[in-house]
C-alpha cells in the first residue's frame, strides 16, 4: 500500500492532496483523556474479564459513544508493553484487527499512520488516518499515546472504503502499582465509524475488541516476543564477553538487531 502523490490516476491508492499539517496535542487534550480516565460519573460497565473492564459513555448531545477500557499483562515490562504498540513491525505480528498499518509520515513530534479494517462480507473496509504522538513522564515510568485525525482533504480515502475519523483516543502505559514487571493499560477513545454498520458490530468494537486486543497482544508477548528478547540478550552477552578488547564492532550490530 502505497500514498499516491499525482493529482489524477491514484484508483486503488491513497491520495494525498497537501502535507500533512499538524498542529499538536494541546494540554487541554491530554488532561481530557486523564480525568476520563479517573471519572466514574456517567460511565457504564459494558464487559468484564479477569484482565480486561470496559466502559461506554455519552457526552450530553452527542451520538458516539466513548470507550475506556482497563487492561492488566502480567509479566509484561511497561517498555515492551510500549514497543508492541508502537513499533509497526511488532504491531503487524500480533494486531489481528488491521490487514494493514503503515507510517506514512515520521516527524521528530509526531507520525502519520494508515490503519485499514476489513470487516465482514457485505459490509465496506473501514480506514483511518492518524495524527500519533507519544509522551513520557520519566518520573512514573508512564507512556502517554494520544491519536487524533488527520483530515480527508488532506489524504483522501480509497475508493471504496469508509473512511473512520478519530475523536478523543489515547493509550496509557504505566507499571502495574503491585508489580513494576507487569502493565496496565488505559485506552480511551471516541471513533466515528461513518456509513452503515450493524449494531452488533458496534457492540463489538464498543466492548469486545479492546479484550480481544489485549488478549492478542499478550499471547504474542508470552509465545514469541519474550523469546526472542530473552534470544538476543544470550547472543549480546556472548558477542560482549568475545568483543572485550576488540573494536566492538560486532557488538554494536548485535545492539542494533535487537532493538529492532
Amino acid at each position: 500500500m502505497s500514498i499516491c502523490l499525482s493529482a489524477n490516476n491514484c484508483t486503488g491508492q491513497l491520495k494525498s492532496q497537501k502535507p500533512a499539517m499538524y498542529s499538536g496535542f494541546s494540554e487541554d487534550y491530554l488532561e481530557k483523556v486523564l480525568y476520563e480516565e479517573g471519572e466514574s460519573d456517567g460511565w457504564a460497565l459494558a464487559n468484564r474479564s479477569q484482565h480486561a473492564e470496559v466502559w461506554k459513555k455519552k457526552y450530553p448531545n452527542e451520538s458516539l459513544q466513548v470507550i475506556k477500557a482497563f487492561l492488566h499483562l502480567p509479566g509484561v515490562p511497561p517498555n515492551d508493553a510500549v514497543k508492541m504498540i508502537q513499533d509497526i513491525e511488532v504491531r503487524k505480528r500480533w494486531d489481528t484487527q488491521f490487514s494493514a498499518i503503515e507510517v506514512l509520515e515520521e516527524h521528530p513530534t509526531h507520525r502519520v499512520v494508515y490503519w485499514s479494517a476489513p470487516l465482514p462480507l457485505g459490509m465496506q473496509t473501514r480506514d483511518i488516518v492518524q495524527y500519533i504522538a507519544e509522551r513520557r513522564d520519566e518520573a512514573n515510568n508512564t507512556t502517554y499515546i494520544l491519536y487524533t485525525h488527520v483530515p480527508e482533504d488532506v489524504i483522501a480515502a480509497k475508493l471504496g472504503i469508509v473512511r473512520a475519523v478519530t475523536i478523543q483516543s489515547a493509550a496509557i502505559v504505566r507499571p502495574d502499582p503491585l508489580d513494576p514487571t507487569s502493565t496496565k493499560i488505559t485506552l480511551l477513545y471516541q471513533t466515528d465509524f461513518r456509513g452503515w454498520l450493524p449494531k452488533s458490530m458496534v457492540s463489538f468494537f464498543s466492548a469486545f475488541a479492546p479484550p480481544k486486543w489485549r488478549r492478542d497482544m499478550y499471547n504474542f508477548y508470552i509465545k514469541m516476543y519474550s523469546k526472542e528478547k530473552e534470544n538476543c540478550d544470550k547472543m549480546l552477552a556472548a558477542v560482549q564477553l568475545k568483543a572485550k578488547g576488540t573494536t566492538g564492532t560486532e557488538e554494536e550490530h548485535m545492539n542494533s538487531l535487537c532493538s529492532s
